[in-house]
Formats: C-alpha cells, sequence, structure tokens
C-alpha cells in the first residue's frame, strides 16, 4: 500500500468519527467536514496540539490554498469597508466553478467570520443562484455519510 492511500484511509475514519460526533462539534467545523472543505479558520499554529483536520491537508476537496485565497480576499474587501457581492468573488476567482465558492463562503458564514452586512451584501438580481445558499440554515442532524 502506497503512503498516499493510507493517509486517505485515514482521512475517511477520522471523517466518519467527527460526523458521527456532530453533536461535538461546532457547526461550521462539522460542515466542512461533511462537505470537504479544509477547515483553514481552525489551523493551529503549532504552539498547542494540532486539531483532527491538520494531518489532512491535502485530502480534502476545497483545500488550505482555495479556503485560504477566499477568506483572504473577502477579508481585504471587509476591512476597507467595501461592498462585495458573489459576482465580485466569482469574477476573482475565475477558475473555480461557483458551486464550490459557495460552499467556502458557507463555511465562513457558519463561523461567522465577517458581518451579516457583508452576507447580505453577496446576494444581488446579477449573483449567481449558488450565492443563495451561503446563508441557508444548517442542521447536522440531517447528514449524510455516504
Amino acid at each position: 500500500m502506497s503512503d498516499s492511500f493510507v493517509l486517505e484511509a485515514l482521512f475517511i475514519q477520522q471523517r466518519l468519527q467527527i460526523l458521527s460526533m456532530a453533536d461535538s462539534f461546532p457547526d461550521f467545523y462539522v460542515y466542512a467536514w461533511e462537505e470537504g472543505i479544509y477547515p483553514y479558520l481552525e489551523d493551529t499554529d503549532g504552539t498547542v496540539v494540532r486539531k483532527p483536520h491538520e494531518p489532512y491537508e491535502s485530502c480534502f476537496r476545497y483545500g488550505r490554498l482555495m479556503v485560504k485565497s477566499v477568506t483572504e480576499f473577502i477579508d481585504g474587501k471587509w476591512i476597507n469597508n467595501e461592498t462585495i457581492t458573489f459576482r465580485d468573488l466569482e469574477r476573482q476567482f475565475k477558475g473555480y466553478e461557483p458551486h464550490k465558492l459557495q460552499k467556502v463562503c458557507r463555511y465562513l458564514f457558519l463561523k461567522g467570520a465577517f458581518d451579516d452586512e457583508l452576507w447580505n451584501s453577496f446576494i444581488t438580481p446579477q449573483c449567481s443562484s449558488s450565492a443563495y445558499g451561503i446563508k441557508a440554515d444548517y442542521d447536522s442532524s440531517s447528514i449524510y455519510f455516504i
């Protein structure tokens, strides 16, 4: 067996454990594991015990670099009090399909990363239909394991 195969098997096991213990973790963290989004905002700096996702960076469908890039772009706009729409995000990240950007934004929304004013500005008549799911309710009791 290759090392990558073993890592993937361990990732799957860890994912199932996190999802089956959903009531022990915050919704944003469970959502990230459920959707395969690297929970970038939960990374540690090496001075404390690593979190369950950190050894599996390469296994997430939506990787650390993508989540970090989207987060930093939105953060830059938010810090400068600039209005940003989902369409702006799509233009900035042309290489990503809208539903992928929506999932990352949903993780950030569930985490409480930015205020309601920012998230409300995302939804415009011109935005992709994907944007409407960012602020939807999340219920970890309806997780599908497979």
